[in-house]
């Protein structure tokens, strides 16, 4: 068996592993069902979410405050973050 066979065998056995493997190895606590049913009406009720990028930026904005920013000091950034993204760069 040639060093590339033994290789593709490897990534083989790795790959059908992972793609096999449980998502996770512990079953759902009462407490999990609960936050994921939760999360799914607030999805289903149409509900605001926050990409990661966003995210990122309120926490920055939070560091740079020394608190949490208010609901329009949030709004706004994320106004500002929105234009940002949607104007092409100059």
């Amino acid at each position: 068996m040639s060093a590339k066979t033994a290789s593709n065998l490897v990534d083989d056995r790795v790959a059908a592993a992972l793609a096999n493997a449980p998502i996770d190895s512990r079953p759902e606590s009462d407490e999990e069902r609960r936050k994921v049913a939760e999360a799914r009406a607030s999805l289903a009720r149409g509900d605001r979410t926050y990409s990661q990028d966003e995210i990122e930026a309120m926490l920055e904005e939070w560091r740079v405050l020394g608190r949490p920013p208010t609901r329009e000091e949030r709004d706004a950034l994320l106004e500002r973050r929105a234009k940002m993204v949607d104007e092409p760069a100059r």
